[in-house]
């Protein structure tokens, strides 16, 4: 009701102003996500985790990213 005004995600946005409609079907939908990600027979796919020794390599800066730039 009030999701689209002003007030979202402001120092106006209170706990008075919940919805317990909205409230009982975002826990429905966690529920359903957290027992179907336990339930997994392999794991979620993430991103790899960056690699200290790559670190250098990582930060150098990209060669001709602008080739028109003047050195």
């Amino acid at each position: 009701m009030d999701y689209e005004t002003r007030t979202h995600h402001s120092n106006m946005d209170t706990r008075e102003r919940l919805q317990a409609a909205d409230l009982k079907q975002i826990a429905v939908v966690e529920a359903i996500f957290v027992y179907n990600a336990a339930m997994r027979d392999q794991m979620i796919p993430r991103k790899p985790l960056p690699h200290p020794e790559r670190l250098e390599e990582q930060n150098k800066p990209l060669p001709d990213l602008y080739p028109t730039a003047i050195k």
